[in-house]
């Protein structure tokens, strides 16, 4: 499978893609069904769902176990469910509870209940969902599957950042969270998509340290290797920011604009962020240098140093 979760098809299916893959991954010979399976996957990852509709599709008739059939299965069902063009969602949600009628277990039966889920959300039985997505939090707990389950939980029910409906989501997903494994930056889950809802929420209610909390969470388990590079560097942004004009932290303020420089130096505000790092004395002129910066001369820097380049 190969999920994240979010409000954007494209994101939320690259997750599941992976996790699906990862579920499902098995030795291939060409022409087998596995070699079908492994090939539908990697064009539903590429999104080329008619091409993926036809391997899933070739899969019985390639004597498959039962266990490449109901994963065969699986990826039709979710084609029909995120293909905007063809999709059916309908019959999405019969192939599902078909599979769970047979018996299907294990990490396949949690992302079958999951998709049904939210097919069922969409079609405007929430409690229903709000109920399966429950079932699977609590006999999955350490499947990144109850983790995009909880994720999906929290966004259907959350409507505007002000509304008892937001808080009520923002509460349970404190709650059901902990059910999980702590997250590491090698492991880091769908945490990182957690913290930065649970942060958002806390910031347009003007909890700011709330706030910025959840965003430091963040930092502390997605780097850029395991998630976006432009939400790494926005994050450390937001928590520097918030410290420098919000709660007046300047020491704060200097050492998350410090990690931004270091650690997300092609982000646009980097620039930005290096002359507020050296205004606040989070770095001297040896870590300037050390950096290597393109354009960053002796006579520039020392310039910085000297209070003659200001930040706008």
């Amino acid at each position: 499978m190969r999920f994240i979760t979010g409000n954007n098809m494209i994101s939320k299916l690259s997750l599941r893609v992976f996790a699906v893959c990862c579920l499902f991954a098995a030795a291939a010979n060409a022409n087998d069904a596995a070699h079908e399976l492994a090939k539908g996957w990697e064009e539903y990852g590429f999104l080329a769902f008619d091409d993926a509709r036809v391997s899933f599709s070739r899969v019985q008739n390639l004597s498959p176990s039962v266990e490449q059939d109901q994963e065969a299965r699986i990826g039709l069902a979710m084609i029909q469910q995120f293909d905007e063009r063809r999709g059916n969602r309908q019959q999405a949600i019969s192939i599902y509870q078909q599979l769970l009628a047979e018996g299907i277990t294990a990490e396949p039966a949690a992302l079958a209940k999951s998709m049904l889920a939210e097919c069922l959300a969409l079609e405007g039985d929430l409690p229903q969902a709000i109920d399966i997505w429950d079932r699977v939090i609590a006999a999955h707990p350490d499947s990144i599957i109850a983790q995009d389950a909880l994720v999906q939980r929290t966004y259907f029910i959350m409507r505007d950042w002000d509304s008892a409906s937001t808080h009520k989501a923002i509460t349970e997903l404190n709650q059901l969270r902990t059910a999980f494994p702590s997250p590491t930056p090698e492991r880091p889950g769908l945490f990182p998509t957690m913290e930065a809802t649970i942060g958002n929420y806390y910031f347009w209610q003007r909890e700011y340290e709330a706030a910025r909390a959840a965003f430091m969470r963040y930092s502390d388990i997605a780097n850029t290797r395991n998630t976006s590079y432009g939400w790494v560097a926005g994050m450390l942004y937001r928590i520097a920011r918030m410290s420098d004009l919000l709660l007046d932290d300047p020491e704060t303020a200097g050492r998350y604009y410090k990690r931004m420089v270091v650690e997300t130096r092609n982000a646009a505000q980097s620039w930005y962020a290096l002359m507020q790092a050296v205004r606040l004395g989070a770095m001297d002129e040896d870590e300037v240098r050390a950096l290597m910066l393109p354009g960053l001369d002796d006579r520039t820097i020392e310039k910085l140093f000297q209070g003659e380049i200001q930040a706008p």
